[in-house]
């Protein structure tokens, strides 16, 4: 993963999110950056980048109640936003995940593919993610042909502040919904007394 932080000061940032309302929730987590993405209610990501310029988010996105796998290059301009792509991701020896992953232009540039899966569907994204954490390499394929292969260190780490953030994220917003709260405004609660 060298380089990783030179890339991630300059294309990272345009994969934060599409709108790069983004911001740092742990700056190094075993060579992940791990961001809050305000853009999609909150959600947590990791991200890392690879020589060349190939870049690898995970994310969940609250709004949507998905799980996101995305894989970015700036070589990859042929890519058309909204245009849907046969893909196949592979951690390791593990059996290949297929689906179709859509285009996209984070911060208008950076072309990138995104796979998500629903949250609702447990078990497999589940099982998703646990080969992400697990696996120690990701082969990406287009079309049946492999256009990514990387090595995966320290996404164990990664994923778990990951989760943490996510969790922390569920009970800041929930604390916002909380009209019992102390600094909540004393008029209109209505259980004190006048």
């Amino acid at each position: 993963m060298g380089q990783i932080f030179c890339i991630l000061a300059i294309a990272g940032v345009a994969i934060m999110s599409v709108s790069a309302k983004a911001e740092t929730w742990r700056s190094d987590v075993r060579g992940w950056y791990i961001g809050i993405d305000t853009s999609i209610g909150g959600g947590c990501y990791m991200l890392a980048s690879y020589d060349g310029g190939t870049l690898i988010r995970a994310h969940f996105n609250p709004q949507n109640d998905t799980f996101g796998f995305v894989v970015a290059d700036p070589a990859w301009r042929s890519i058309e936003p909204g245009k849907f792509y046969p893909m196949t991701v592979r951690f390791g020896n593990r059996a290949p995940w297929s689906g179709e992953g859509v285009g996209r232009r984070f911060s208008g540039e950076l072309p990138a593919i995104v796979m998500e899966l629903s949250v609702a569907d447990g078990n497999r994204v589940d099982k998703f993610i646990d080969e992400f954490m697990r696996m120690t390499s990701v082969s990406i394929s287009y079309d049946q042909n492999e256009i990514a292969r990387m090595s995966l260190s320290g996404t164990f780490a990664g994923m778990l502040a990951v989760f943490e953030c996510q969790s922390q994220q569920i009970y800041e917003q929930g604390e916002e919904l909380d009209p019992f709260r102390s600094g909540k405004n004393r008029e209109t609660d209505p259980f004190v007394p006048r």
